[in-house]
């Protein structure tokens, strides 16, 4: 087995030393958590929000009382922090995300800390085998004694 960081084979690929090295540094910090760092940047000033090298500018929310509190409390661990980066990414790039994992509170927790960093209201929908057309698109509300009819999230 030939070892890529012998100096003749380095020469024939194309690659100096110093770049090899560089790069076998980065993919080590890629892989080892406790040397990449992403830390959010929460820029003021121009109404953007960062996380790493991916920013997207802030917006004032319709109704603040949805927007979710406390769940991006202190330091999040690397993990996170690279999830919200890639959440980031598809929201700046105006794509959707689907998020799958194993049962439990992850995915509805990274979700929400997401929206508490960008402001961003959330709505609750549970589904069940009993959910209609029609409870996916209107909900009733009562206020006043009279019965107001409301669109939905995704409607």
């Amino acid at each position: 087995m030939q070892t890529i960081f012998a100096g003749t084979r380095l020469a024939r690929v194309g690659m100096t030393s110093d770049n090899a090295v560089r790069r076998i540094r980065l993919l080590a910090g890629l892989i080892n958590t406790g040397t990449a760092s992403v830390k959010p940047r929460f820029l003021c000033s121009d109404a953007r929000v960062s996380i790493g090298d991916v920013s997207i500018p802030l917006k004032q929310p319709r109704n603040p009382e949805l927007v979710p509190v406390k769940y991006a409390n202190g330091t999040l661990p690397q993990s996170t922090m690279r999830h919200l980066r890639w959440i980031m990414q598809k929201d700046a790039l105006g794509q959707d995300v689907f998020l799958i994992g194993p049962p439990g509170p992850l995915r509805r927790a990274l979700a929400m800390q997401y929206l508490e960093i960008t402001k961003r209201e959330a709505e609750y929908l549970a589904l069940s085998r009993d959910s209609t057309e029609t409870d996916l698109k209107q909900r009733r509300e009562i206020r006043s004694g009279s019965a107001f009819y409301i669109d939905q999230v995704h409607v």
